[in-house]
């Protein structure tokens, strides 16, 4: 896909997963993706966005699980308000011309955090501990910044969970510290660690799901193309936008959605006036 996202998409107001990454989408994101209030994953990394700072429209996304924006030529700081993205478990910011310090502050409630790449930008001052302090965090990823340091005491933290046998915590080697798995020389981060990790995750590296996706989640879209750059485009090589037939059990009658339970139908034929198999208005 190339060329603006459209706002339209919006109107797809029950989504709760969008995937548009790896594609030559350019422009300014809609603000209107702020409407999409029922979005738990949204990945736009690798396409060619207008470049500006984090957009103000995702504070909005408060249902929002994982955020990747990873190579989407992003610039300025990280802002405060990132803080209202408390149920975050994943959110990838690399490979942009991110600068300033990281805001400690904003990141203190964020305590499902378990992914969180910001390598390959401008970021500069201390690495906050608040991360040393997260419970969840597995994967921690600020090589090939301009970062001076760890914040003092960040290796002093009990039992931090990114000094698990199995996390990742990469980092410039000009910075001495005992806290990191792996580091990055002259710009160069080894990623065979942190891609084993995630693989198999509901992330970019492959959305099979698992153990991500709720019950509660009802729609799907994801339109990635699932073929290398110029080759032939066969009829499978774009993922297909499929609504699942699952019996979500909830008793939500009067929200429209397939899953509800109506009683007292007493016909199955399709109607011009009914968006469903009955013509529930018009029965007497």
């Amino acid at each position: 896909f190339r060329n603006d996202v459209p706002a339209s998409v919006s109107n797809l107001r029950a989504l709760t997963h969008l995937d548009l990454s790896t594609n030559t989408l350019t422009g300014a994101l809609p603000a209107s993706l702020g409407n999409m209030d029922l979005l738990t994953y949204l990945n736009l990394s690798t396409n060619y966005f207008e470049t500006v700072p984090l957009p103000a429209f995702l504070q909005r996304l408060t249902s929002l699980k994982e955020l990747s924006l990873r190579d989407t030529d992003l610039t300025g700081m990280i802002p405060y308000w990132i803080e209202v993205l408390k149920g975050l478990v994943y959110l990838d910011l690399g490979d942009n011309y991110l600068t300033g310090t990281v805001p400690a502050q904003a990141f203190t409630e964020m305590k499902n955090l378990t992914f969180v790449q910001l390598s390959d930008n401008g970021l500069v001052g201390t690495i906050p501990k608040v991360f040393a302090m997260m419970p969840k965090l597995e994967v921690l990823t600020v090589g090939s910044n301009s970062f001076e340091a760890l914040e003092e005491g960040f290796c002093a933290e009990e039992e931090p969970s990114l000094t698990a046998p199995k996390s990742v915590f990469s980092g410039d080697c000009d910075i001495r510290s005992t806290c990191f798995s792996t580091c990055c020389t002259n710009g160069n981060c080894p990623t065979d660690l942190t891609e084993n990790l995630m693989r198999g995750r509901d992330l970019q590296w492959d959305h099979t799901y698992g153990y991500w996706f709720s019950m509660n989640e009802r729609i799907v879209y994801d339109v990635r193309p699932m073929i290398e750059a110029g080759a032939l485009a066969q009829k499978d090589s774009y993922a297909q936008y499929n609504m699942l037939d699952f019996d979500y059990g909830i008793d939500d009658d009067d929200d429209g959605y397939v899953d509800d339970d109506v009683e007292d139908l007493d016909d199955d034929v399709l109607d011009d006036d009914d968006f469903f198999d009955d013509d529930v208005l018009d029965d007497d």
